[in-house]
């Protein structure tokens, strides 16, 4: 190859780095960076039972708390307020809800009584909400174009659908109760972020503070979930 040839290509290499440079140099200065993400919810209804699961389990039941998987997806948008720090705020639908499964112990026999085998019982409740978060983002540790941040907030839950499907006593029905759902539910969320370069993952956990039932059961009804999402920062 001529050496014309090689010096030409090699000034075309060099420019192409260097505008990559630039062009990420640009967009870590950029006061609003706008992201696209995806992922998932692994949540949970916290129940507080009307009775001790211990004495249901010493008489031959059971209760368990089941997780459920949903999608979550939409966009984030940070807004840097200082070096190393940011808010972050967006829009995501979330899907979450929780699994219910309610085992009844065989009752004991009575003369002349015949009581019907109540078997088990299951509950599958998903609800999906559009998410707001209002979170800070401080950033713990830098090496090249590696960041690791704490973030953590409120999140605001706007519902969008309900349902609940009951399978047991010999039925399976499924209804939808999104009126009967508060239209906001508010949390706090705790978590991390790392990014690298465009790329970027984020897990945070959520506490729900609204009661879902709106006072129909004593100790209410509440959202926790843990979130996983990535995507690609513009």
């Amino acid at each position: 190859m001529p050496k014309s040839l090689r010096f030409l290509l090699l000034a075309l290499l060099s420019l192409v780095f260097v505008s990559e440079a630039a062009a990420q140099a640009r967009a870590e200065s950029s006061p609003i960076r706008f992201s696209v993400a995806a992922g998932f919810n692994m949540s949970r209804l916290n129940l507080a039972l009307p009775f001790d699961p211990d004495l249901l389990a010493e008489a031959g039941g059971s209760f368990d708390e089941g997780a459920r998987f949903g999608l979550v997806a939409g966009g984030l948008v940070d807004f840097r307020i200082a070096p190393g720090v940011s808010v972050i705020s967006g829009g995501l639908m979330s899907t979450r809800g929780g699994n219910l499964e309610l085992t009844f112990p065989d009752l004991p026999l009575i003369p002349d009584i015949d009581f019907p085998a109540l078997g088990t019982i299951e509950l599958d409740t998903r609800m999906i909400y559009v998410d707001v978060p209002a979170f800070v983002g401080v950033g713990v540790a830098k090496f090249g174009e590696n960041r690791i941040e704490a973030i953590g907030g409120a999140m605001i839950g706007f519902r969008a659908h309900a349902r609940q499907k009951l399978t047991g006593l010999g039925i399976s029905e499924e209804q939808e109760f999104t009126d009967e759902l508060p239209a906001v539910d508010f949390g706090l969320s705790i978590g991390g972020r790392y990014t690298c370069g465009h790329i970027f993952a984020a897990a945070y956990y959520t506490w729900g503070f609204t009661d879902l039932t709106k006072g129909d059961l004593p100790e209410g009804l509440k959202h926790r979930y843990f979130t996983l999402i990535g995507g690609w920062r513009f």
